[in-house]
């Protein structure tokens, strides 16, 4: 009889270890996934501002090819056409180089959530042991609920 019951009381053991090792992996992926979340905005926030600045290139690139060359200020409308079409190519390559650190930021928190999940990064020890001390614990209450 007694050894049904440390067989019964260890396999339950066993299963609050299990699931107190998959809460803590939830609360190590939890703040990863927020962050990917962040990434992934910044990214499509990313696409758009460059999307907007090709744009903004394009229009100011058509309006520099039809100006008018008998035009008073000319001389003054090309420089400045000229010099907004550079300064905002000089902002697309931030972008591009933007784009490309935001996207190992997001490999490498996806990384780090597959790891969590796999069971290559090890929860804490002590934070397990307490967990399950706790559920043990409450257990027992609800036993005696019961």
């Amino acid at each position: 009889m007694q050894s049904t019951a440390k067989v019964t009381l260890t396999g339950k053991v066993e299963k609050f270890k299990l699931i107190a090792r998959d809460a803590l992996r939830m609360a190590l992926i939890a703040p990863r996934l927020t962050k990917v979340a962040s990434i992934e905005t910044e990214i499509k926030d990313n696409t758009t501002g460059k999307a907007d600045l090709s744009h903004n290139i394009a229009v100011l690139t058509y309006e520099l090819s039809k100006l008018d060359t008998a035009h008073p200020n000319y001389a003054t409308t090309k420089a400045d056409t000229e010099e907004a079409i550079k300064e905002f190519s000089e902002h697309l390559t931030c972008f591009d180089t933007q784009d490309k650190d935001l996207k190992e930021l997001l490999a490498e928190q996806k990384d780090s959530i597959a790891k969590i999940e796999s069971g290559e990064t090890k929860v804490s020890l002590d934070l397990l042991n307490d967990l399950v001390a706790k559920m043990i614990e409450a257990d027992a209450l609800e036993s005696v609920k019961g």
